[in-house]
C-alpha cells in the first residue's frame, strides 16, 4: 500500500539511539546553488470542478509540485489548447535550489457544474506573452471602489501592481483615515482579455498611534461603481446591499467592537461584460507521486472511501456553516483554539486533513472557513497599513498572537503595557482569540495554500511566520525560549514546517532547527526515567508526548535535523512501550497522565497496569498521540518497539473505532503497516 516517493522516508535506524546518522534524502533548506537549465515538456495534469451553473471562460488557481532538479526558475507554461498561464515559483525550494512548486494561473473553459481534467506543458519560449487588458481595465483598476467606517470616506485612487503573468495582473491599494484606527486593502486580480476580474476586501482595527484596544467603527460599507459585483458567501459576509444606477453599496458591519488586530475578509468577482462568470477550483494529479504535500509529504493515502459516507460527512461539515460574518470555521480551529472538542485542525495532528482536501470539489467550503481566519485578534498593521514584521519590530515578543509585556523595553505596537489578560475578548460577539503557544495548529489553512496557492492563505500563512518568530524565540532570554509542554513542542514544530513549505522562509527554518535543539537539551538535562519532552514532577501527559513526535519527526523529514530525529525515536519508545494500554473489555487507549514509576522502582507500564481504566484517556485524546506510535512501528531501531507500535496500530483498528469520521482521523502517519480491508467504513 505505500507509494514510492522521489523523497525518501525515514529508514529503519541503527542499533544504538547514542550515535544518529543522517537517514533521510531531505528536500529542506532552502538554500543552494541553481544548475542546469528547465526541462520542458510535459508539466501537470490538473482535476478542475465548477461548483456553478455559469459556463464560459475563466481562471483556475492551482500549485503544481514538481520533480527535484527540474526547474531553476519558472518557466512559461500552456495548457493543452495553447493558453498562456501565469507561472511563479512558490515557498520552499529543494536542497539544490530547485523549485519544489509552481503557482498557476490557469485559462479553463468549463460548462454548467463541469468536471473535467486538463494537461499543462512547460515551454521553451524565453519571453512570456504579455498580459491583454480588456476594455477599461489596464494598469490601474477603471472601477471606483469606494470604503466608509466609522464616519469617514476613503476612495481607491492609486494601486500598485504586485504581480503580472501572461494571464493575469494584480492590483492593491491600502487606505485608512487619519483619526481611526480602521484599515483597509483592496486587491484585484485582472484576467487577461477577460471581462471579470476576482477582488478581495480587508478591512480591520490596527494602528500603533492609537492606545485603544476596541473601537466600534459603526455602519462600514463597501461602495463599487462600474461593474456588476458577485460576492462570495454573500449570505455570510454581507449584512445587506442596495443595486441603483450602477452603484452598489454593501453593509459589512452595523455596530459593535472590534478589537484591536481584528479583521474581517470577503471575495467577489467584478463583472462588466457577458453574464456571471463560473468559479472553478482545481488539484494538480501530482501530489500522490512526488510526496511533497505538507509536513509528511502525504495528500491522499491509497485507501478508499465509501463515497456515500464520504459525501454525507462533507454534507454534514457544510451545513455547520452559520451566515454571520463572524462565524466559527467548520475546517479549522475554533475562535478559542484552547477549547479543542471535535474541531477539524486538531482532530487530524495526524496528517489527515489531506483526506477532505483532496477533492476539488470540497476546496470552496474549506476555502470559506479558512477566510475566517482573519477574524482572529492577531492581524497587525503599522501607521501606514502594511502588515508588521518581525524583523521591524526586535523588542516585540507574543504570546497567543498578541504583543507580550514582558520586559520593560517589550515593544507594545503602540498600546499600554498590563492589556494582555482579557483584551482579546471582544464584546459583541466577535470572540475570536489567537493560536496560544499549546494550540497552534493551520493544516488547513496551509493545505489550502499549498493546494490551490490562494493568495489570501498565503499571505495569511506568512503573516503566522511573523507571529511564530515573535512567540517561540531562540535564546532571547524571554520565557518564550522554552518549549513548553509537549503538546506545544509537536504543534507548533508542525505548524512551522507548514509555514516552510508554503512561503520557503529561512528564518523559519533556523528558528525551528534551533528549538528542536533546545528540546532535546532541555530532555537531557531533565534525565527522567522514561525520556519524555515535559515532565510534570512525577508525572507526565503521555497524549502530549504523542504530539511531540509527530513535529519532531515532521522537523526531521523536512530538514534532516538529527536533534529533532533523536527526540522523535526516544520519546516514541516511551509513548509506545510505557503508556498504551488495554481497557478492561479489550479495548486499546494511552493513559492521561503516567507516572515515571510504577512503586517498585521500575518504570511504569500502562500494560501491567491493573487499574488502568482509571488512568486511560478517551478516544480523542488517544487519536492526537497516534502519530508517536506509527512512527514507531515505521522507523524505530528495535524490533521489539516496532512490533509493539504495529500491535497497538492494529488492536486500535480491530476496536470500536471503525466509523467514518474515525477512520478520517485514526488513519496513521502512513497505512504501511496496516490491513485496512475489512474495516467498516472503507471498501
Amino acid at each position: 500500500m505505500h507509494r514510492n516517493h522521489h523523497t525518501a522516508r525515514p529508514r529503519r535506524l541503527g542499533p544504538t539511539l547514542g550515535v544518529c546518522v543522517f537517514l533521510l534524502g531531505c528536500a529542506g533548506g532552502g538554500g543552494g546553488s541553481s544548475r542546469g537549465a528547465n526541462v520542458v515538456g510535459p508539466l501537470s495534469t490538473i482535476n478542475l470542478v465548477n461548483n456553478t451553473a455559469a459556463a464560459g471562460v475563466t481562471m483556475a488557481q492551482v500549485v503544481v509540485p514538481v520533480e527535484k532538479g527540474r526547474f531553476q526558475d519558472a518557466p512559461v507554461v500552456r495548457t493543452e489548447f495553447n493558453a498562456a498561464c501565469s507561472c511563479f515559483p512558490m515557498g520552499a525550494r529543494y536542497d539544490d535550489g530547485s523549485l519544489r512548486y509552481l503557482r498557476l494561473e490557469v485559462p479553463v473553459d468549463v460548462l454548467p457544474n463541469d468536471r473535467q481534467s486538463l494537461h499543462l506543458s512547460a515551454t521553451d519560449e524565453s519571453t512570456p506573452p504579455q498580459f491583454q487588458k480588456h476594455g477599461k481595465i489596464s494598469g490601474q483598476a477603471g472601477i471606483q471602489a469606494t470604503f466608509r467606517a466609522q464616519g469617514f470616506e476613503t476612495s481607491f485612487d492609486a494601486y500598485e501592481v504586485i504581480e503580472e503573468g501572461p494571464a493575469t495582473r494584480v492590483l492593491r491599494a491600502r487606505g485608512g483615515f487619519a483619526k481611526s484606527m480602521i484599515w483597509v486593502e483592496l486587491t484585484i486580480t485582472l484576467y487577461s482579455g477577460l471581462p471579470h476580474a476576482k477582488f478581495t476586501l480587508q478591512w480591520g482595527n490596527s494602528n500603533p498611534n492609537f492606545p485603544e484596544l476596541f473601537v466600534d467603527p459603526g455602519p462600514v460599507e463597501l461602495v463599487i461603481r462600474g461593474a456588476q459585483v458577485e460576492f462570495e458567501f454573500e449570505k455570510a459576509k454581507v449584512l445587506s446591499r442596495t443595486d441603483d444606477a450602477g452603484t452598489m453599496t454593501a453593509r459589512l458591519h452595523e455596530s459593535g467592537d472590534i478589537a484591536d488586530g481584528q479583521a474581517q475578509m470577503l471575495e467577489g468577482r467584478l463583472v462588466w461584460g457577458g453574464g456571471s462568470p463560473p468559479r472553478v477550483f482545481a488539484i494538480a494529479t501530482e501530489w500522490v507521486d512526488l510526496g511533497t504535500y505538507g509536513p509528511f509529504g502525504e495528500l491522499l493515502p491509497q485507501v478508499k472511501v465509501d463515497p456515500r459516507e464520504f459525501a454525507a460527512l462533507i454534507d454534514y461539515e457544510t451545513n455547520k456553516h452559520i451566515d454571520d460574518p463572524w462565524a466559527w470555521p467548520v475546517h479549522g480551529c475554533n475562535p478559542e483554539p484552547s477549547s479543542t472538542g471535535g474541531q477539524a485542525d486538531f482532530g487530524t495532528i495526524t496528517m489527515r486533513p489531506d483526506i477532505v482536501l483532496a477533492d476539488p470539489s470540497r476546496l470552496q467550503t474549506i476555502t470559506r472557513s479558512v477566510y475566517q481566519e482573519a477574524c482572529r485578534a492577531t492581524h497587525f498593521r503599522e501607521a501606514d497599513r502594511t502588515p508588521v514584521r518581525a524583523s521591524g519590530h526586535p523588542n516585540l515578543l507574543t504570546l497567543g498572537g498578541r504583543p507580550k509585556d514582558e520586559f520593560s523595553y517589550s515593544d507594545l505596537l503602540g498600546k499600554q503595557p498590563g492589556w494582555l489578560t482579557g483584551m482579546m475578548r471582544a464584546p459583541g460577539g466577535q470572540k475570536w482569540l489567537g493560536h496560544d503557544t499549546e494550540h497552534l495548529s493551520i493544516n488547513f489553512l496551509a493545505g489550502l495554500a499549498l493546494l490551490t496557492g490562494n493568495r489570501y492563505a498565503r499571505e495569511e500563512v506568512d503573516w503566522h511566520c511573523e507571529l511564530y518568530l515573535t512567540g517561540f524565540t531562540y535564546k532571547s532570554g524571554s520565557w518564550n525560549d522554552t518549549p513548553g509542554p509537549a503538546r506545544k513542542v509537536g504543534r507548533s514544530a508542525l505548524a512551522a514546517c507548514w509555514m516552510w513549505l508554503v512561503t520557503g522562509r529561512e528564518d523559519v527554518r533556523e528558528r525551528v532547527m534551533n528549538r528542536a535543539r533546545n528540546v532535546l537539551g532541555t530532555m537531557q538535562a531533565a534525565n527522567t526515567k522514561v525520556p519524555v519532552v515535559a515532565p510534570r514532577g512525577a508525572e507526565y501527559n503521555p497524549w502530549e508526548e504523542g504530539n511531540a513526535v509527530a513535529g519532531m519527526a515532521a522537523v526531521f523529514h523536512n530538514f534532516g535535523s538529527l536533534e529533532a530525529l533523536q527526540v522523535a525515536v526516544l520519546v516514541s519508545q516511551t509513548v509506545t512501550m510505557h503508556t498504551f494500554g488495554k481497557l478492561t473489555d479489550g479495548t486499546w487507549r494511552i493513559a492521561y497522565r503516567a507516572p515515571f514509576d510504577d512503586g517498585k522502582g521500575n518504570p511504569y507500564v500502562a500494560l501491567l497496569d491493573p487499574s488502568f481504566d482509571s488512568k486511560a484517556a478517551g478516544g480523542g485524546l488517544t487519536t492526537w498521540a497516534i502519530t508517536g506510535v506509527a512512527f514507531a512501528a515505521e522507523a524505530h531501531p528495535d524490533p521489539a518497539v516496532r512490533a509493539k507500535g504495529e500491535e497497538i496500530l492494529r488492536g486500535l483498528y480491530a476496536g470500536p473505532m471503525n466509523g467514518l469520521d474515525d477512520a478520517l482521523r485514526w488513519l496513521p502517519l502512513s497505512p504501511k503497516v496496516l490491513d485496512l480491508t475489512g474495516m467498516t467504513s472503507m471498501q
